[in-house]
């Protein structure tokens, strides 16, 4: 009896040491869903990086024809994201729709596509510019739909772009897809037009204009069940 009383506490700290090793090994090895859950992480968060460290991504800014590689979201990028109507330069840090779109690039360059540019179709908006762009949208659909109100590019949390690898374009299927994938593991809104896709870092998933995130076998491959 003596013996069992001088070895309990040493039973005790050998167990506690178990059960926090178990548990590093668990946050490590799994994520932990809205749900409480852990599950097995998908390929695309195991990749600390999802472009290539140290390079800059390339935009081309389609409206004002403006060629520039970032490797920031710098004061730079907001100023190459104004307003196309009105010129305003946002004041909100782009560091997480910057992060968001190096996610989408270095998903192609794992793919070996080479020499990928952001072609920029739209980013910020003033209240202004989005309120004439939404009412000439409403005009051109009879008044039944149109750009939203209170848009996310209002916010400086979205962008419409299109991918091109050696200056062909990369499919906006493809883009959608991953897009999808991104924004069911951490939010966001995907929407697809004929010509471009739309991303933006709203807390919740959002989907419109055929981009399908949430019953897409394709979308869950990337996702490896998640």
């Amino acid at each position: 009896m003596k013996h069992f009383l001088f070895l309990q506490p040493v039973f005790i700290v050998l167990l506690t040491a178990l059960v926090l090793s178990f548990g590093a090994q668990n946050a490590q090895s799994g994520d932990i869903h809205h749900d409480g859950h852990t599950h097995a992480r998908s390929p695309l968060v195991m990749d600390a990086s999802y472009f290539t460290q140290g390079s800059a991504l390339s935009f081309h800014h389609t409206h004002f024809n403006q060629d520039k590689s970032f490797a920031t979201a710098s004061k730079s990028f907001n100023e190459f994201c104004r307003d196309r109507i009105d010129g305003k330069v946002p004041s909100k840090n782009y560091s997480e729709l910057f992060h968001r779109i190096g996610q989408i690039v270095g998903y192609f360059e794992g793919k070996g596509y080479k020499d990928i540019k952001v072609n920029v179709v739209s980013c910020f908006r003033s209240e202004k510019s989005n309120g004439v762009i939404r009412a000439n949208s409403l005009k051109r659909n009879g008044g039944t739909t149109g750009v939203a109100k209170h848009s996310q590019h209002t916010h400086g949390t979205a962008m419409d772009f299109y991918l091109t690898s050696n200056g062909k374009m990369i499919s906006i299927s493809q883009t959608i897809d991953i897009t999808c994938a991104i924004a069911r593991q951490r939010g966001g809104g995907v929407g697809k037009y004929a010509g471009w896709v739309h991303a933006d870092t709203r807390p919740n998933l959002a989907q419109w204009g055929g981009a399908n995130c949430r019953n897409n076998p394709k979308v869950d491959a990337l996702l490896g069940g998640y």
